[in-house]
Formats: C-alpha cells, structure tokens, sequence
C-alpha cells in the first residue's frame, strides 16, 4: 500500500557546526514525529556548516514510514522506509540531511491509455505533471524509459510503476530503477499504472508497449543528448539488446559502427514480423530501434545539424514517413540535405516503396532559388 511520502532532503551545504553522532551501533534510527509538520534534522541544531566526520566513519540511516506510507524527497520510499547508509572511507566529508514526513492521498483520476500487438510505434508518454496514468494492453504491459539530463536524473525516483490497475496494485520500481537496470518493467496482466510524486520538472519519455513485440529483449538502452552525442555500446552476447532513440527533437545520424553481429533497424517499434524494419544510415521518424540480433557493436552518431555542411560525402541512408509500417491513411516525409558552399553533388534512389498514389519529389535549391525540380 502506498499511501505516505517523506521527503530527505541531502543538504551538502556548509551547516552550524554540530557534534557527529555517535554510531556504535551501526544504525541510526529516525521515526516519524507526532507532529508531521516540523522538520527533522540530522545531526541536530544546524545550520550552517554540517559536522566533518573522520575518516573511516561508516553509519546507516533508518527512516521508519508506518504501514501504507513511504517517503519522499528526491528519494521516495514505499513503505514501510527506507535507508541512506553514510561512508566516507578514506576521505572526510560534510553531511547532513533534513526530513519531512508528509501525508500522500490516493490521487482520484489518472489518465488511461491503450497499447496493442499490432503498433508499429510505442506510445510516448512526455511527462508533464503530477497525474498518475493507467495503460491497458492486449497482452501484459512493457514499460521502458528515456534518459534525461543528469541533473534531472534524481527525479525519477519519484515515478513509480505499479503492476495493476489501480494504485494498491503491488510495485514493479521506480523510474531511476528501470533506467539503470536497462530492463523493461512487464505487467503480470493487461495493466500497468504508474504514480508521478512530487517534481515532475524532469520531463522524461515514458514509453510503453504491448508485451508482444518485446518478449525475448535481455537489455535495453537509451541515449539522451544534445547535438553531440557519446558512443553507444550494444551488448547481445547474452540475448538480443535493444537502442531506442526518440527522434522528437531532431534527426539522428549514424555516423559510423564498428564491431560484429546482426543489427536490425526499426521505423518506430520492434515487430515481431518486422514489417517496419528498415536498414538506415540516416534516421527519420518520430522514434527508432535499433535491435542487436546477437554479438556486439559500438555506434556513433549526432543529431547537430552541422555535420550535413562539411564536404565528407559517400552516404547513404533510408527516408521513410514516421508511420511507416502503420496503417495510417495519411503518410509524408520532407527531408533537407545541405552542402557547403561551392559544393557539388549528386545522388541515386535505390528503390522507393510506393502506393498507388504516392509520390517522390525532389528539388534542388541554391540559397532560396529553385535550380531543379524532379517527381
């Protein structure tokens, strides 16, 4: 039952010098106090510096949440507490903490969704507010998670993953939990509801899939970045892994991939019938999986807009509509390649998958005036 929040709050602020505590024990315990209201310091009476604890000083901290509670803070605890454990090792450190046990109410309304076997897409959930959200499948629920930046990292401990209905339902972890275990959370039925506690100011990407298409993945990664991004190192020695890139914001651009093994690419979402599959160098769409069929890679890309104008040509890629693979009536794509200036270039199409009355339509532009035009 999740029904208490108490925030701690790790203050590594210079605080009025107070004595170090004790620990003999090894523990230290913090119960809540009959008036919820008030704060609770550690070490007591401080507020400037925090005590210097020597070297070697190894201490935990228990908070003690009664039946249907937990806490909160930037660190949110289901019932019945949780535990900081202090040790500073080799190196001395100021520490202290302040906490507050607060009352959590069972919210009233959440928002309901719905994932099927048959989307070529995953439903993405950027979150925005506090309303916790109910997502119903066809068979169970997979739920994954993007990363955001790393200042914002400690947020996702307050978005917890229920496996059920409604918000008694037993608890799967926590976002930070999904994020740094590279796992998928997986209902046990149709649904999967998911509490937001406290700052929800970290926006992160929700995604969510009928369990169908993600049966068999062992490892899930993700990559956050802005215009230059780290590499990527895909790991399928133990089981098929999978890279899912949100393509929201800008277009990614695989720059180079080394390594051995089968790497598949999907417009959206894995299928297991691979009718979205697709082999790109330069990716489109509103989101993207890169599915590592066994052995391992290591992947370099960018989404900075500079990389199209320096003169290294010699590369390919696929242009598909963000729905490819979907049923959706209405599908298009526009892309935009520049040169340099001074720079020439030309280009061949390989094949074109194409409807009745579809069409591709290409033109060539030097600054804004119109140079060719080809459909």
């Amino acid at each position: 039952m999740l029904k208490l929040l108490f925030l701690v709050f790790i203050s590594w602020v210079q605080l009025i010098g107070a004595v170090v505590p004790d620990c003999k024990s090894g523990t230290i315990i913090f119960d809540p106090p009959l008036d919820r209201s008030t704060v609770t310091w550690y070490p007591r009476n401080f507020t400037n510096n925090a005590p210097l604890y020597p070297n070697n000083y190894n201490c935990t901290y228990q908070k003690n949440s009664r039946t249907s509670s937990s806490n909160s803070e930037f660190f949110y605890f289901i019932a019945n507490g949780g535990k900081l454990k202090l040790s500073t090792g080799v190196t001395s450190a100021n520490f202290g903490f302040s906490v507050l046990w607060k009352q959590y109410d069972n919210p009233t309304y959440a928002h309901k969704y719905h994932v099927s076997k048959s989307e070529a897409v995953p439903f993405s959930y950027d979150l925005y507010g506090n309303k916790p959200i109910v997502v119903e499948a066809e068979t169970r629920v997979s739920a994954t998670i993007l990363p955001v930046n790393r200042y914002k990292t400690q947020y996702l401990r307050g978005i917890i993953y229920l496996d059920g209905p409604n918000f008694t339902s037993p608890c799967l972890g926590t976002g930070l939990q999904l994020l740094n275990g590279n796992t998928q959370f997986v209902s046990k039925g149709n649904f999967l509801t998911v509490l937001i506690l406290g700052n929800s100011g970290s926006n992160p990407l929700l995604l969510f899939n009928d369990f169908y298409n993600m049966n068999g993945i062992k490892r899930f990664e993700a990559i956050q970045c802005d215009a230059i991004c780290s590499e990527m190192k895909i790991d399928a020695s133990k089981g098929r892994s999978v890279f899912q890139v949100d393509n929201g914001k800008s277009q990614y651009i695989l720059q180079k991939m080394t390594g051995f093994g089968k790497l598949d690419v999907y417009a959206g979402n894995l299928t297991p019938e691979k009718r979205n599959l697709i082999a790109s160098y330069d990716i489109q769409g509103w989101f993207t999986t890169f599915v590592m069929e066994s052995g391992n890679c290591t992947i370099s890309q960018t989404n900075s807009d500079a990389y199209s104008l320096n003169i290294d040509y010699g590369r390919k890629g696929i242009i598909t509509s963000a729905e490819y693979g979907t049923s959706w009536k209405i599908q298009d794509v526009v892309t935009k390649m520049y040169a340099p200036g001074n720079a020439k270039f030309q280009y061949s199409v390989k094949s074109v998958d194409l409807k009745t009355w579809d069409s591709l339509e290409v033109v060539g532009r030097n600054d804004q005036q119109v140079t060719f035009r080809q459909k």
